[in-house]
Parts: C-alpha cells; structure tokens; sequence
C-alpha cells in the first residue's frame, strides 16, 4: 500500500509499480496536467486498478489527503509513504502530519530532496523555486529527530542520507487528524 506524493514525468509510480508489484498504489501531483506516458504506462500494462493518479492536489491539503487515502485504502494501513512533491517546509510538514499516522507500524515514510538548501552551486543557492527566506526541510528533520529521540513509539528510527530521510513509524496508535509534531516531541 503505497502514497507517492510528486508523479512529476511519472517515472517513480511506473518503477514502485513493477519494483514492489504492490495491491494499490496511488500518486498525487500539484499540477493539474495529467501525464499521458504515465497514463499509457499504466494502461499498457494492465494496471488500472492497482494504479490511481491525482492531479491538481495541493500536498498540505489535508482534508483532500485524507479523503483520496480513504477512498483508495478503505482504512487499510499505508505500508510506505515517498514525498517527492513541492520540498517546502509548510507543504512537506503538513503532508507528513496527515500521512505519517496512516503508516503501519514498521512503515516507512520517505522525504526526498531534503538537503536542498544546502547543496553547492547556483541551482540551488540561487534557486528562483527556493528561496533562503523560506524555512528549508532540514527544519523538519529536526523536528522528526526530536520526536524520534522523545517518542521511539511514534518514530521508530531516522535514516538521514545525503538527499533523503527515512522515517521508520513505530508501534504507537494515532488518534485520526490529530497529529501535530510539536505537541509530541519533548
């Protein structure tokens, strides 16, 4: 069971797809604009029930998270959860609160791209899509580090890689919608 946040040109659902062959797997995007490659991947490969896209979806859109999870999963526990949409702080954050509870415990919940603020070179330190007056995600990391040190029953365990986080949710129950990272770390 599988949330991929950012389909972008498609290539990430088209690999989970045939990497992990998983019982249902649904990609959201910012951008309104359906991805026809994407599309006739899925078709061609007779995927249209495992497969389900969503378009024009604004990750920190909690209530419209909530509602495609509970349409596609009917209450069944995500088992991985990749963000590889916007990498700004509020949207990631949002969407990583709304998400992270739905995990299984053991599941894993992916944040790509998470160093952006501190790459070399003038893509990134003059970037005209992130700027150094917005909070970067490694301000999310440390908050996650911070739960994760306070609460090993909600964070199992943080992986940090150079471009990505991975975040291990332990064996806590969550109460639905009511997951803020700042009332859970100590």
């Amino acid at each position: 069971q599988i949330v991929d946040l950012g389909i972008y040109k498609g290539g990430s659902i088209a690999l989970y797809a045939l990497l992990f062959m998983p019982l249902k797997l649904v990609g959201i995007e910012y951008s309104k604009e359906p991805v026809e490659p994407l599309n006739n991947f899925i078709a061609k490969n007779g995927l249209q029930k495992q497969v389900s896209t969503y378009y024009g979806v604004n990750q920190a859109d909690s209530k419209q998270l909530r509602q495609i999870v509970g349409a596609e999963f009917g209450g069944v526990e995500l088992d991985l959860v990749v963000d590889d949409a916007s990498h700004y702080y509020a949207e990631t954050r949002s969407s990583f609160e709304t998400l992270f509870p739905m995990l299984r415990p053991g599941g894993i919940y992916i944040i790509e791209d998470w160093g952006w603020a501190h790459w070399a070179g003038d893509e990134w330190q003059k970037s005209k899509y992130f700027s150094s007056k917005s909070p970067s995600l490694t301000d999310l990391l440390i908050e996650i580090s911070m739960l994760c040190a306070s609460r090993p029953d909600l964070v199992a365990s943080l992986q940090i890689e150079q471009s990505v986080i991975t975040v291990r949710r332990g064996s806590a129950k969550f109460e639905p919608g009511d997951f803020k990272l700042e009332q859970k770390y100590l």
